[in-house]
């Protein structure tokens, strides 16, 4: 399902019937750069800048509210090229991530079978680059599509929205070693 809307649009009861919902907003004249991810010709990632309520009563929802449970929270999305795969591109001139990615089990989708033991390898590594713009991109890249996948299967903790949604703000105002922090509680 594609929603070309200018705001969230409360789609819960619909859910069980979309397999794949994207939110392209109001692209304008830029409804090509839509179609190019759709059509596969550019790799898609997006993350929500807003949180998307789960109903009516909630609007307005924010993060920080008292009852946040939206359905899905501010920093959610998905992308279509797996953790790996940014991380190898970034490993060429970083020998001890091409230590990590050698070491770590993965899926054949691309993405962490041990989640948990990888993070926090990577945390560590995280930690002492921080100066690295791209390895943190990619790091938490991969930590937030651990739990995200975490969510998915049902397997997160009941404040797994707050955690989210307080690591894409975390990550926004440059602290990434909290943002890597809150999103591996989602995944533990």
């Amino acid at each position: 399902m594609l929603v070309v809307s200018g705001r969230p649009q409360v789609l819960t009861d619909q859910l069980g019937e979309i397999d794949a919902l994207v939110a392209s907003w109001l692209p304008g004249s830029e409804g090509a750069g839509v179609a190019d991810v759709l059509f596969g010709r550019r790799p898609f990632t997006g993350r929500l800048p807003v949180s998307w309520p789960r109903t009516e009563a909630q609007v307005p929802i924010n993060v920080g509210d008292a009852d946040y449970q939206p359905l899905f929270p501010f920093g959610w999305g998905l992308g279509t090229q797996p953790g790996r795969d940014r991380l190898a591109m970034l490993a060429a001139d970083r020998p001890q991530l091409r230590a990590t990615l050698v070491a770590a089990d993965w899926n054949a989708d691309g993405s962490l079978r041990d989640a948990p033991g990888t993070l926090r390898t990577l945390g560590r590594q995280l930690g002492a680059g921080q100066r690295d713009a791209a390895l943190v991109e990619a790091t938490l890249g991969l930590a937030r599509d651990a739990a995200q996948a975490t969510v998915v299967r049902g397997d997160a903790p009941a404040d797994w929205a707050t955690l989210i949604a307080d690591a894409d703000r975390a990550q926004l105002t440059g602290d990434p070693v909290r943002a890597f922090t809150l999103l591996t509680r989602v995944v533990r």
